[in-house]
């Protein structure tokens, strides 16, 4: 089956046989009918396969286990009990990562039996998980989702529901945004003796091992219709803490007592919602320590309207800009239908509508959704996409997006992928200008870091955000390390330990990584590097590394390798991964992985405020000494760690931008691809042999991660794996040009429908990625205004390809080339391709994680003038002798003298592949 053909299937044979044979990319549509107890296991998919339903198809059960990569599209999922087994799912999702559910329909039985429904969708124990734009009626609860991270559940309808909407438990990186849920209508059983307690959006940490942190719930529309319903509740039965959480422009219209309740959290903001009781009603915002005194001192609650608000004395929350509304008298002050549009039978947003006060309460326009919209990256919560493609479904072409960060930073584009340089709270606005008339909106964006504790010992402190307390035992003590100074541990005789205070949040993790430079004195007397009692330890038995997870069921895993040449005088690197998500431990020692388990299910252990030891604990103290000991909340091999390093050290950034929709811009429908592929120029060829430095063009290849050189009939390729690339430097010659050429051979062995894969990148100057069988040929000024070339079908799976792209300033024109065809081009074009920047020429990845898969050779890069015959070669420009022999592996070639493919007439014609709204991805 191949990439982006879609197979009708019509039972569950067919359905397994068909995610057999799939490659990534594929689309499967399930016939017409009724399909019960589906099981989908490990199925992994490097870019994700969309299972969709057609017209008349309904799902009654399906389970998917173990697997990664997978879209449900279209589909209706039923959940109906007979046996009182109300947490049946429609979709239970457990073990996986990459699930996306988009469009589809859960429901219960649908009639007058509310006690033969089920739950919508449960999610346990995964990573990466979307739930959007999908309905949930006639149900149990619509949604439960525990130990989940990396977490999206936005834009739907609940209704028909007989108790909660959507529950969340030890759920971490989180976003709950723009859901509407109303009409509860039944109550079943007394809620005081066991009944049924109803809520919208709940959190709890009963039979969990760590509350929620880093969630943000924003711009959901809670009306109670027909039975009491709880807003947002949020509560730990246990006293477990919740932290970071952002819960901003909800609306909630409930009779219940707990209109927005927390306890207890930290770090929390609580802005710019509105919670209105029902005139009989007790609707409040209640911030609770529970019975941890003083929890709440990092608790802001701001600008809200509300009905009521009660904290109790140990919170300490801190209050500003709210205002108080009553709905019983209608000659006093804030009466409901002086501040409120219509609020004594809200059915909307619009009805609840803060009209009679400026700057409280929930700030939801009564028109098109002008909003920006967010999504941290899974692996480095610095990165945020924001997106303002609310504003592009409304407004002609032409229009204008420029963004301010809160950090000092700003862009321009539709979308854009920023960097944070740390953690904290930002002020994020974007002003849209068409026409002359400029809107402006903002929000507030939480970003959390991956590194949860960093050991330089070039401080005395933490190096991280998170500003950990630690303290010495047995006195400070350091030596010169691998870049400074280290920690030194001399064994028992000393007894020296460096210790962490209660290190709450470096446990209970679905994913870590731990790693540290070490170098070993001796092994005698054993040693531990690092251990927190009840979690996880590291520590030497004679000779050997042994490394013991326990995690949150009770179980414990080892890990057991050889480490006898860490005793050899030298500092080595020494890492861990734990993932839980992904089922795997593993051991690495200079970047070699030395040990793995399988069978990893459940996160770490949560320690109950334990401290952290390195260097040694209880009578075992490390013989040697230890320099950046580092804790991260995601699983890295080596190479994802060295890149984490470095992109965490750059400091805040702009990413990537996607351009605006220019009214002006001229784009090809076919008429201007009259032209063949520029004749290839003499001079020197950038071949990938070797890593290290290439006489011929005189640069140097520096490889990030396991690059292949080398590779291919010639030797002349280089291989690349998803977390690998080369550098080239920032070489004078790839900058300071008016005009540029570039051309390269490739060859994509994975592709994606949603992530973009990067060939060539001079960051803030060009380059060449793609997304499924997209192509993009970026360029961008020195003002920073990118400019794009897109060309649709053009990449195919597992199949040598030639782009070519060329760009000259003197005519204002940029033209892509596949396979010797002209296949796209752009005019009226004002770009300076400026001085080198700060970032270095990459080739297989943009160096923040837009990285390929496949294999590249025959680069080449020229300053091309216009017009043809008066180039300067830079690197890569083959002869042509050296082109013909690099296209003979290409179908269309008969001619081995021949420098040019002939053009496949089975391809779609032009001005089909590349139209006005191809603009947008």
């Amino acid at each position: 089956m191949q990439t982006g053909e879609a197979i009708i299937v019509r039972s569950a044979e067919e359905l397994g046989a068909a995610l057999a044979i799939a490659q990534g990319g594929e689309t499967i549509r399930l016939a017409a009918g009724r399909y019960t107890n589906l099981s989908l296991k490990y199925n992994t998919f490097p870019t994700s396969v969309t299972i969709e339903g057609e017209p008349g198809t309904v799902v009654a059960g399906m389970s998917v286990t173990n697997s990664s990569g997978i879209t449900f599209r279209n589909m209706t999922f039923e959940s109906v009990c007979t046996n009182g087994d109300n947490y049946k799912a429609g979709l239970y999702v457990n073990k996986s990562s990459g699930i996306t559910v988009r469009g589809s329909e859960f429901r219960g039985a649908v009639d007058d039996n509310w006690l033969n429904d089920g739950i919508g969708i449960r999610v346990d124990a995964s990573k990466a998980v979307e739930v959007t734009d999908s309905t949930f009626h006639h149900l149990f609860r619509g949604g439960l989702y525990r130990y989940v991270e990396g977490l999206n559940v936005s834009n739907n309808t609940v209704t028909e529901v007989r108790s909660d909407g959507f529950d969340f438990a030890a759920v971490r990186n989180v976003v709950v945004e723009n859901n509407y849920m109303t009409n509860f209508p039944v109550q079943i059983g007394d809620t005081t003796q066991g009944g049924d307690h109803k809520d919208f959006i709940q959190f709890w940490t009963n039979g969990v091992t760590y509350a929620s942190r880093d969630v943000v719930i924003r711009d959901n529309v809670l009306i109670e219709k027909g039975t009491t319903t709880q807003g947002i509740f949020i509560s730990s039965e246990n006293d477990l803490v919740y932290r970071n959480f952002l819960i901003e422009g909800n609306i909630v219209y409930s009779s219940s007592f707990h209109g927005i309740s927390v306890r207890p959290a930290v770090n929390t903001t609580i802005r710019n919602n509105t919670v209105i009781s029902t005139p009989d009603g007790l609707a409040a915002i209640n911030i609770d320590a529970g019975t941890q005194s003083g929890i709440g001192s990092q608790v802001i609650v701001a600008d809200n309207v509300m009905t009521n608000l009660r904290q109790d004395a140990a919170s300490s929350a801190a209050l500003s800009g709210n205002l108080l509304v009553q709905g019983t008298n209608a000659d006093g002050p804030n009466y409901y239908a002086n501040i409120l549009n219509n609020p004594f039978n809200p059915a909307s947003a619009d009805d609840l509508a803060v009209v009679g006060a400026s700057g409280v309460g929930a700030q939801r326009p009564a028109v098109a959704p002008y909003r920006i919209s967010s999504t941290a990256d899974n692996a480095n919560g610095l990165v945020k996409t924001f997106s303002a493609r609310a504003f592009a479904d409304v407004l002609p072409s032409g229009a204008t997006y420029h963004w301010t960060f809160g950090d000092g930073s700003t862009a321009r584009g539709l979308e854009v992928v920023h960097q944070y340089g740390h953690s904290g709270r930002f002020d994020v606005s974007l002003s849209v200008t068409v026409g002359g008339s400029t809107t402006v909106v903002s929000r507030h964006e939480q970003v959390t870091s991956p590194l949860l504790f960093n050991l330089t010992f070039e401080s005395d402190g933490d190096a991280s955000d998170y500003a950990n307390v630690i303290e010495w035992l047995g006195g400070a003590s350091y030596i010169s390390g691998v870049d400074g100074r280290a920690g030194r541990f001399e064994g028992s005789s000393a007894a020296r330990a460096v210790t962490v205070d209660r290190a709450d949040h470096l446990s209970g993790l679905a994913e870590m990584t731990v790693s540290m430079d070490v170098q070993v004195n001796s092994f005698a007397g054993g040693g531990r590097l690092f251990y927190l009692p009840g979690a996880y330890l590291a520590q030497f038995r004679g000779s050997n590394l042994e490394v013991t997870f326990w995690s949150a069921d009770g179980t414990s895993k080892k890990l057991l390798a050889d480490a006898s040449h860490l005793a050899d005088g030298g500092w080595h690197r020494v890492a861990v991964s734990f993932d839980s998500t992904q089922g795997e431990a593993s051991l690495y020692m200079d970047g070699t992985k030395a040990a793995t388990v399988s069978g990893v299910t459940e996160p770490l252990a949560k320690t109950g405020g334990r401290d952290l030891f390195v260097g040694g604990a209880y009578g075992s103290y490390l013989n040697g000494n230890i320099d950046n000991f580092r804790i991260y909340d995601v699983a890295l091999a080596p190479a994802g760690e060295t890149a984490m390093s470095e992109v965490l050290a750059s400091g805040p950034r702009t990413i990537q931008t996607e351009p605006d929709l220019v009214e002006d811009a001229v784009i090809d429908d076919g008429s201007l691809l009259q032209g063949q592929a520029p004749a290839p120029q003499p001079g020197v060829l950038l071949d990938f042999r070797s890593a290290g430095y290439d006489s011929t063009s005189g640069l140097t290849l520096e490889a990030k991660g396991d690059v292949k050189f080398g590779v291919g009939e010639a030797g002349t390729a280089a291989a690349f794996d998803g977390a690998s690339w080369v550098k080239l430097g920032r070489d004078e010659r790839f900058f300071t040009a008016d005009n540029v050429s570039v051309s390269f051979d490739f060859k994509a062995d994975q592709q994606s429908a949603t992530a973009y894969q990067t060939l060539l990148w001079n960051h803030m100057r060009y380059g060449v990625t793609f997304r499924g069988t997209e192509m993009r040929v970026a360029l961008t000024d020195v003002g920073g205004v990118r400019s794009d070339v897109v060309v649709k079908d053009a990449v195919k799976h597992g199949t040598w390809q030639n782009v070519t792209f060329e760009y000259s300033r003197d005519t204002g024109v940029a033209t892509v080339w596949i396979d010797g065809e002209q296949r796209g081009s752009r005019s009226g074009l004002d770009i300076d391709i400026g001085d080198p920047a700060s970032w270095d020429v990459t080739v297989g990845s943009d160096g923040w994680g837009k990285n390929f898969v496949g294999e590249i050779r025959n680069m080449e890069v020229m300053q091309a003038a216009a017009p043809a015959g008066s180039t300067t070669p830079l690197v890569g420009c083959t002869s042509t002798t050296l082109r013909s022999l690099a296209l003979a592996d290409y179908s269309g070639v008969t001619d081995s003298t021949t420098s040019m493919l002939s053009v496949d007439d089975s391809l779609t014609s032009t001005s089909e592949m590349f139209t006005a709204s191809s603009l947008v991805a």
